[in-house]
């Protein structure tokens, strides 16, 4: 139980987990913390952050603050974002407790201002924060904290830092962070602070600067409050704050961009920066001068901020809120930005401003561009207005361009050379509305276009001035980019909606920045205008393709992206005018160094379409003069238009680059040849890879003649072509497994070829000597060149020796005609050689590898060519292993051979290599008495051994002897061997070596050289030394222990600390303070604490540190001590266990002396003298096979040991200063103690670089020189004696404590917040370990000796029972503290509140009533009263000091318990000064009889709706349904005339019941129908209409809109007559689409016609009755009103032409040719004369009357009268005439006709009874005469379908009987004729009838066949 404690006490202190971490990764964490990233471990997540298991993960928006104070103008509030006022209040407080914002400079804050979170927030480990201040004193800017500042951003003098609380990684430990960078204070400034959690430490920036905490993390371990401003009073900086944005995550991209007003305080900003006036406040500060008003414009009387919609009201006779003043240049309008004359005639009147007039501006045409400018082409002038540079006769190609002249560029537009402009020949004015368009490809950051007011540049840049009617403010954008070097497309678009400004920049098709500024416009004034540069030399440096002009803004144009315009498609990338485009290659090239303006096609300077074209105007159109020799020297013109190579037929670029060849050439790539080179065949006149690699030779092989694998050559070995038996100089000598080796003089000789101007050799070799690799013709390639021609030759340096290499020699020419030679190996490149504008050439020539005379010296395994470049990345060596395979590589010298992959010397009479060491052959020898190849085919054998597997070998246990060549037996120890001396296999597995030794008995396995070095164990296997448990610094991971401290100490006494005893910082281990009584005591004989010295020993006495059932060191240690001895004789440090020594570290004679004690042997070393009194450094070293001294760096004493191992024992006892049993004690300082698991570099600890002493500590400067008595004056830099009231020690003249805290009796080290334990009268803080005064609110409590709270009303006290200061709204009595008049105390002095209530009678009469009498009256102006969110009117008067009436208006249509809200507006008081609490009262009202009565009228009017429209719909329905049965729409169009002549009633100057009102307009069935043009206007386009139209569905005069359902209907019968037509040009359709076609252009459109021209004719004469002509839709409209008008009378003329024609008409036939085309007037009237034909005269006539009365008529009676006449005489007309062919119509119209009289009949009676409206018993009459029209139009369409389908029967019965007695007399071809025809007899009567009575002739049967029965 015990080991398991201590295991993970252990742990917990590990050096490589942090706190809460599982592993050394923590990506897992233990139970109550969460995974931060695999960083850290939290106990809980940050903010933004949420919990994934035990992980925290970010939120999609990381974002904490983002707070731009520049766009806050609001001073009457006390809230921004979640930030508040710190009471409450509003920010213009005038006690600036909270910030206030200022005009376009962000918020300002004073000393004693600051802003409070509402929220709580917990800072991530990773956080980006920036901000853009000017800052005027120093001070806090941002806080988070509650006990603790966990971070904090702070303005110095001279600079601006970050402060933050960091966490030790192992424990609980806290300390300051701080990172600070240059600032200089009234000037503004942007700053971004990034930090970054890594595992071992945590990195801070602050600009670019970082800072690294090493084994640190930021771990805020609980949620505080955030503070904008300084926690403290009078802490807070002083100045303007624009923009603060926290980010809880990492985010390299948050940085703000700003550029404010420099303006300091008391100025403000107005084209420049202007003083205020001295008699205003700073608080709000000024934004004019000559007056102290900061609204909107000096005659704005009340505003809530600085805006334009902020100013609520103004003073009188000056102007209507907001805004309250005219515009700029205005002196007459109606508003700020509706003028209606300007200043001057210099300005016009544009949509209410006065501007300067904009360039060619229309106010018809702004969606057009102004101008819209390609620039490809070659122009003086382009677009007509900008020219270039600054002489208007230079331009172009053609016409001597100068210097500031652009140069046109093919399909790239215009270069500018960064000297070159365009300007404007006019000023180009601008619209307070734009957008401009560039298409560019930029080189640098300049200006693309200038104006004096506008510009913008190609990074995104602009800026712009906009004005209001008093200044003007410059804005500049905030975001740019640094894309450049490619085709974009910028667009500023500048709006103006809703008295806002909006400025976008675009980038392509996104959206960089938008501005919007509210009350003011932009204002253009006269200016240059430049194109590539502005007025203060800045020129843009690349090409612009096309500019355009709008005067709107985006929105208006209808610009959906700014992508870059369709015709800049495929431009060229190329970057400047000197270059052109191979789209062959698709790359860009330069142009010949002759053509100085820039080319457009290789070998040619011309820049038209041809090469042959000397003069054009663009380079896409024919030329204007030619010439036959404009390419340059060297080519030639081809019938291509192509400059090409005379090798060429045709070609695209410079040199060989060929399309095609001329004859008895090849083209090998685009080179033309005369043969293909080795590895191609001939394919189609082209050269076509056949082989690649064309050639590969393995050397691994014994042969005079070597024969490569591909295409079959032979190398021959040196001059004599033997290898075997004799060698000659020159030849190569076979190495088994290593190729051929190479000497000076070797080489081989191969083929002779021709090779592609592409290619790569390819060599596995090991150079041991330098020298040449290879040679072919003009190649050479030696190892530190590669030439390839006489004159080209690439050098590096040598290529890596005695190693085996991959090595590539590589040639080829790519896209740009650029010839690269490589030469790269394995391990690397060595060589890249670029050669512009060079192709390689071979000849026929023999390829040579090695030298006769320079030869390099080495190994070659293989020798590889390709015919093209190649990557030979993948091709790996592979070096042999413990196997001899041929198939890998030797890593042997010449004279070694290799067994078991150990390399072995050949006997020396060997000279040419060797096989083993008994043969100097090349083959393995004995006992192989035969072979056949290398050491792979024995054949027989010798000395009892035997063949197998093409081996020889002996017996298990036996070895071959060579020296008696017979087999003989291992040694006792090897199972089997290759000699004695060479075991293959040990008889037991706790051997090592090649001659099987027994390991220790420690060890289950080891690998020697040594016993001790295990590599297995049955305990605990460390550094190969088994061990019986693991050290310290070390945790048990099964068999083994594993490091926990890589890189750091696993002990470290670092002794600043004050108090009894010392900790080590890293495991805890307490080295106790002991005298020579082993008493563990406090003394003034014990080892003390000196300021900034370590621990003073002043003999007699030692510190003890006990290693309770652990092990301290491995066999591998190391211990650091600085020390400043004064005894020459002691023991410094000794580890012993029961005084028994294991460790000794003494000075002797001032020497170092050091021990070390092992199981079985003890060491002794002794170093040279050291320094005393004086401050040395002592590195002591324990490696297993050595130990060493090292002092002040230098290594001392160094002794290696062999055959014993330091093996460490547990509980034992590390004496510090003495010796066992405090013996031998020292005298002296220590300063620091450290312990190491490996052994550290000696520069890691010590540095020599110091200032006053030779060597010092590596992270500080010298330790002080001084006494045990004395301190150190860093001022004086001398040692002082300490003053005498001191008792051991001091820290300055005045100070006996050391420790930082002087409130401090014991601390941790000499640091900040490292207190133990505080003096008395101050309180210990735990989390910070400082000491501290009790806070305010708080005091010193003498019985807990801790701060404990004073009572709540009190702000500071003495005790509980006196208060020396009071909370706010108390004042302070005899040391007590009581609440002021209307003030109670709870938590605070909180105010007392009073109610108003409410009460209500049945009338809704209202009796306001206040529980405390008020301090002053109200009036009806502090009141608001509405019902459903609507205001309503009330009478209001007082009662008593507390009770008033109000009585309201309530509307009828109220409902019961609907509510009434009672709104009081002012905070009133009552005579107790109380406030009120509920401003806002509600109560439900009651129905009055009014109301119920209204609501009973309400219902029977919904009742009347419905069933109007019920009824309506159904009979329209029903009889549409039977008209559509018999495709007969007569009895439809019947139905609907009548009904219109109900609902026109609305039209007359009548008071109809509200009843019978909805009744009627409910039965127009027209509203119901759909029109298709209700979305080509809005009615709010039109004008607003009276109730009675807009009752009807015509809510505007719009003839569009209302006359939309008549119009799709005329449209769809066009349509389907087009249909007709083109259907009828098949003969599948002919016959029946003309008939169709017929029917539709008479028929259809006549009784359109008819139908429609009552109702078009209301809507269009009321549409042009109405009109205004505001606007371009009632314009139009107008013009439509009057064209359908035309249309009526047009209609009506062919009426009155079709009766006049029709009487003249005498012969039968033409009297069925005219009906057929316009019988829709005449075939429901009978023929007997004309009189029978005026029944649509009547109908037209009545109609027209009605609409004339309608607009005409005011008097109701004369209305009606009219109406009557009209409705009696069409009855009186149809029973005088029966005019109708059937008797039933005749009927059926009178009867129709009666009803309609009798219905104006009942409206004439009921409203001239001196009512004021018609009653409800005559309005339910009305309803019951339009329901029985409705019947009758029922009954009639349903008996005429019944009749018309027994009719059609009848016909089908008499013609089947026709058919069928003629089939019985007739001839066939007679049958045929009348089968055929389908005609009946002349004379068919149908059966005799109500609705009968026609003659039925052959067009009537026709009728009947098309089911078109009765028309």
């Amino acid at each position: 139980m015990i080991s398991s404690l201590t295991f993970l006490l252990l742990l917990s202190f590990s050096y490589g987990l942090n706190i809460g971490c599982l592993d050394n990764e923590c990506s897992k964490c233990e139970t109550g913390y969460y995974s931060y990233y695999s960083k850290s471990c939290l106990e809980i997540c940050p903010t933004n952050y949420f919990t994934t298991g035990s992980n925290c993960v970010a939120s999609s928006s990381t974002s904490l603050i983002a707070l731009d104070f520049n766009s806050f103008s609001t001073l009457n509030t006390s809230t921004i974002g979640r930030f508040h006022h710190p009471k409450g209040g509003d920010f213009i407080d005038s006690q600036r407790e909270s910030p206030i914002p200022t005009k376009e400079r962000g918020f300002y804050f004073d000393k004693t201002s600051k802003l409070i979170s509402y929220d709580n927030y917990t800072l991530s480990p990773d956080i980006s924060i920036s901000f853009y201040i000017k800052a005027f004193d120093v001070g806090t800017v941002f806080e988070i904290t509650d006990n603790l500042t966990w971070f904090k951003v702070e303005v110095f003098n001279d600079k601006i830092g970050v402060i933050w609380t960091l966490s030790s990684r192992y424990s609980n430990e806290t300390t300051e962070g701080k990172i600070t960078i240059a600032y200089t204070l009234k000037t503004w400034a942007t700053f971004s602070f990034h930090s970054i959690q890594y595992p071992t430490n945590i990195t801070f920036y602050i600009g670019t600067s970082p800072v690294k905490s090493e084994y640190k993390e930021f771990r805020q371990n609980y949620s505080s409050i955030a503070y904008i401003g300084g926690v403290n009073e009078n802490s807070t900086f002083k100045g303007f704050f624009y923009k603060f944005w926290v980010d809880n995550k990492y985010n390299q991209y948050l940085k703000i961009r700003a550029y404010p007003p420099t303006c300091d305080l008391d100025y403000y900003f107005d084209d420049f920066c202007k003083s205020c006036d001295t008699n205003c406040s700073d608080w709000p500060m000024c934004v004019r001068s000559g007056s102290c008003n900061v609204c909107y414009s000096v005659n704005c009387s009340s505003c809530t901020g600085y805006l334009f919609s902020q100013c609520l009201s103004c003073y009188p006779d000056t102007g209507s809120a907001p805004g309250c003043v005219l515009g700029l240049n205005c002196i007459i309008g109606s508003g700020t930005f509706n003028c209606s004359k300007c200043s001057s005639t210099d300005y016009d009147i544009i949509d209410g401003l006065c501007l300067y007039p904009p360039y060619h501006y229309g106010s018809d045409n702004v969606t057009s561009p102004v101008f819209s400018i390609k620039f490809n082409t070659f122009e003086q002038y382009y677009g007509g207005i900008f020219m270039t540079g600054s002489n208007h006769s230079t331009y172009g190609l053609f016409y001597d361009p100068d210097s500031d002249d652009p140069l046109p560029a093919k399909s790239r537009g215009l270069f500018f050379n960064g000297n070159s402009y365009l300007i404007a020949k006019e000023d180009i004015l601008l619209n307070y509305e734009f957008t401009i368009t560039i298409c560019y490809f930029s080189l640098n950051y300049y200006p693309l276009w200038y104006r004096s007011s506008v510009q913008f540049s190609a990074n995104a840049f602009f800026y712009i001035i906009i004005s209001n009617y008093e200044s003007s403010m410059h804005y500049y954008s905030k975001d740019t980019t640094e894309e450049k070097g490619k085709w974009l497309t910028i667009t500023l678009t500048v709006g103006f909606i809703n008295n806002i400004t909006t400025t976008c920049i675009y980038l392509s098709d996104k959206q960089l920045e938008i501005y919007s500024i509210e009350g003011s416009v932009f204002y253009d004034k006269p200016s240059y205008t430049y194109i590539g540069r502005d007025d203060f030399g800045k020129y843009f440096n690349g090409f612009i393709y096309y500019i355009a002009l709008w005067h709107a803004n985006f929105l208006k144009i209808g610009l959906e992206s700014f992508e870059l315009p369709t015709n800049a498609i495929g431009l060229w990338n190329c970057t400047t005018y000197e270059e052109y485009y191979d789209t062959y290659n698709n790359v860009c090239l330069y142009c010949h160094e002759n053509c100085t303006s820039g080319c457009t096609q290789w070998a040619t300077c011309q820049m038209c379409i041809y090469p042959e074209c000397e003069v054009c105007d663009d380079y896409y159109n024919s030329c204007n003069q030619t010439r036959n020799d404009t390419c340059l020297n060297g080519y030639y013109l081809t019938n291509y238009h192509t400059c090409c190579d005379p090798l060429c037929k045709n070609c695209f670029g410079p040199w060989y680059q060929c399309l095609s060849c001329f004859p008895n050439y090849y083209l090998l790539g685009f080179h033309c040849v005369t043969t293909c080179p080795e590895g191609f065949i001939i394919e189609n006149e082209s050269c076509i890879v056949l082989n690649n690699p064309f050639l590969s030779l393995d050397l691994n092989t014994i042969s005079n003649n070597i024969t490569e694998a591909i295409s079959n050559y032979t190398f021959t070995s040196g001059k004599y072509i033997i290898i075997n038996p004799t060698l000659d100089i020159n030849d190569p000598i076979p190495m088994s497994n290593r190729g051929y080796y190479f000497k000076p003089t070797s080489y081989l000789a191969g083929p002779t070829f021709n090779m592609s101007h592409n290619f790569t050799f390819v060599l596995w070799v090991n150079i041991l000597n330098h020298g040449i690799l290879f040679q072919k013709g003009n190649i050479s390639a030696l190892t530190n060149s590669f030439q390839f021609s006489p004159t080209n030759i690439s050098t590096y340096s040598s290529i890596t020796l005695s190693n085996w290499i991959l090595l590539k020699f590589q040639l080829y020419t790519n896209s740009l005609f650029q010839c690269i030679i490589k030469v790269e190996s394995n391990i690397g490149s060595y060589s890249t050689m670029l050669i512009a504008n060079k192709i390689f050439i071979d000849t026929q020539s023999t390829l040579y590898i090695g030298n006769s005379t320079e030869s390099f010296t080495g190994f070659l395994w293989l020798f590889k060519i390709y015919s093209n470049p190649v990557d030979v990345s993948k091709l790996n060596l592979n070096k042999c292993g413990y196997s001899n395979s041929n198939k890998c590589i030797w890593d042997s010298k010449f004279y070694e051979y290799q067994k078991l992959n150990i390399s072995y010397n050949c006997p020396a009479s060997c000279k040419n290599g060797c096989y083993d060491s008994n043969n100097c052959v090349l083959y393995e020898n004995a006992p192989c008495t035969a072979y056949s190849y290398y050491n792979g085919n024995c054949i027989s054998c010798m000395g009892g051994s035997f063949t197998e597997n093409s081996q020889c070998r002996c017996l298990k246990g036996e070895f071959f002897d060579t020296k008696i060549l017979n087999c003989t037996s291992c040694n006792t120890n090897c199972y089997d061997c290759l000699s004695l001396s060479i075991c293959l296999d040990c008889v037991l597995d706790n051997t090592y070596g090649l001659t099987c030794e027994l390991c220790d008995t420690t060890c289950l396995t080891c690998t020697g050289p040594y016993k001790y070095q295990c590599t297995k164990c049955s305990n605990y296997l460390l550094n190969g030394v088994c061990l019986p448990d693991c050290p310290l610094g070390f945790i048990k991971s099964e068999n083994s222990c594993l490091s926990l401290y890589i890189g750091s100490p696993l002990m470290s006494f670092i002794f600043h600390s004050v108090g009894i005893n010392y900790v080590d910082s890293i495991n805890s281990m307490v080295a106790y303070r002991v005298g020579n009584n082993n008493a563990r005591r406090l003394t003034e004989n014990l080892p003390f604490t000196t300021y900034s010295r370590g621990v003073y020993f002043p003999g007699e006495s030692a510190l003890e540190v006990y290693a309770d059932k652990k092990m301290f060191f491995s066999s591998i240690f190391a211990i650091s001590i600085w020390l400043n001895p004064v005894s020459t004789a002691c023991t410094l440090l000794e580890k012993h266990i029961d005084g028994s020594t294991q460790i000794k570290l003494s000075l002797v004679d001032s020497a170092i002396v050091y021990e070390v004690y092992t199981s079985d042997s003890s060491f002794k070393l002794t170093s040279n003298l050291i320094s005393m009194s004086y401050w040395n450094h002592i590195l002591i070293s324990m490696d297993g096979l050595y130990m060493s001294i090292k002092i002040n760096k230098i290594v001392n004493v160094f002794h290696t040991f062999i055959g014993s191992v330091f093996i460490d024992k547990k509980n034992s006892i590390l004496s510090i200063g003495s010796g066992f049993n405090i013996t031998n004690t020292y005298i002296g300082f220590i300063y620091t103690l450290e312990a190491f698991t490996y052994i550290p570099t000696i520069t890691d600890l010590v540095k020599s670089t110091c200032n006053n002493c030779k060597v010092c500590p590596f992270a500080e400067d010298c330790i002080p020189n001084c006494s045990e008595t004395e301190y150190y004056n860093k001022t004086t830099s001398k040692c002082q004696n300490c003053p005498d009231s001191c008792p051991i020690a001091c820290k300055s003249e005045v100070d006996c404590l050391i420790c930082s805290d002087s409130n401090c009796v014991r601390c941790k080290t000499f640091s900040e917040n490292t207190c133990l334990e505080c003096e008395w009268g101050y309180v210990f803080n735990k989390s910070s370990s400082t000491c501290f005064d009790c806070e305010k609110k708080w005091y010193f409590s003498d019985d807990s000796k801790k701060c404990e709270k004073c009572p709540i009303e009190c702000l500071a006290c003495t005790n509980k029972e006196n208060c020396t200061e009071c909370i706010e709204n108390s004042r302070l009595i005899s040391g007590q503290c009581i609440c002021n008049l209307g003030y109670s105390l709870s938590s605070i002095c909180k105010r007392n509140t009073f109610y108003g209530m409410v009460s209500i009678t049945t009338e809704n009469n209202l009796t306001l009533t206040f529980s405390q009498k008020l301090e002053y009256d109200i009036v009806s102006t502090d009141l608001i009263l509405t019902v459903k969110r609507a205001e309503i009117d009330f009478d209001f008067r007082k009662i008593s000091d507390s009770v008033y009436e109000i009585i309201p208006n309530i509307a009828l249509e109220t409902k019961q318990n609907t509510q009434l809200l009672i709104y009081i507006i002012p905070n009133l008081t009552s005579i107790s000064n109380s406030l009120l609490s509920n401003h806002s009262i509600p109560i439900l009202l009651f129905a009055t009889k009014e109301m119920l009565d209204y609501q009973k009228l309400a219902d029977k009017i919904t009742a009347a709706k419905k069933l109007g429209k019920n009824g309506s719909i159904a009979s329209g329905s029903v009889i549409l349904g039977f008209s559509l049965l018999n495709f007969d729409l007569l009895s439809a169009f019947n139905f609907l005339n009548t009904a219109e002549m109900f609902y026109a009633v609305n039209f007359f100057n009548v008071s109809l019941n509200p009843i019978l009102t909805g009744f009627l307009i409910s039965t127009r069935v027209q509203g119901a129908m759909p029109s298709a043009f209700d979305r080509c206007a809005s009615s709010s386009s039109g004008v607003k209409m009276p109730e009675e139209f807009q009752a009807m569905g015509f809510t505007s005069n719009l003839s569009l809109l209302n006359a939309g359902v008549h119009i799709t209907s005329f449209c769809i019968s066009l349509i389907i007559l087009v249909l007709a037509l083109i259907l009828s040009q098949f003969a599948k359709f002919r016959d029946k689409m003309i008939r169709l076609s017929n029917n539709y252009r008479y028929g259809v459109f006549l009784r359109f016609w008819l139908q429609s021209y009552f109702e078009l004719l209301i809507i269009t004469s009321f549409g042009i009755k109405y009109n205004k002509l505001e606007n371009f839709v009632q314009e139009f409209d107008f013009y439509l009103s009057w064209f359908i008008i035309g249309l009526g009378f047009i209609g009506l003329i062919v009426f009155i032409w079709c009766l006049i024609k029709r009487s003249c008409l005498k012969e039968k036939q033409d009297i069925e040719n005219f009906e057929t085309h316009f019988g829709t007037f005449f075939e429901e009237f009978k023929s007997t004369g004309p009189s029978m034909w005026f029944f649509y005269v009547i109908f037209i006539t009545k109609r027209t009357l009605l609409v004339m009365c309608y607009h005409f008529i005011s008097d109701l009676g004369l209305q009606l009268g009219i109406s009557i006449i009209g409705s009696f005489c069409t009855p009186l007309y149809i029973i005088t005439t029966r005019c109708f062919k059937s008797n039933g119509y005749n009927l059926f119209h009178f009867v129709n006709e009666s009803i309609n009289a009798c219905f104006y009949c009942v409206l004439l009676i009921g409203t001239t009874k001196g009512v004021d409206r018609l009653s409800e018993k005559n309005s339910y009459i009305c309803m019951y005469l339009v329901m029985a029209a409705w019947g009758m139009n029922i009954g009639v369409s349903v008996l005429t379908s019944m009749i018309n389908v027994i009719c059609k029967l009848k016909v089908c019965i008499n013609m089947r009987r026709e058919k069928s007695l003629a089939a019985k007399t007739a001839p066939d071809h007679i049958i045929n004729q009348v089968h055929t025809e389908k005609t009946l007899p002349d004379k068919v009567v149908t059966e005799k009838g109500i609705f009968s009575g026609y003659v039925l002739n052959k067009r009537n049967t026709t009728q009947i066949e098309n089911m078109d029965w009765f028309s």
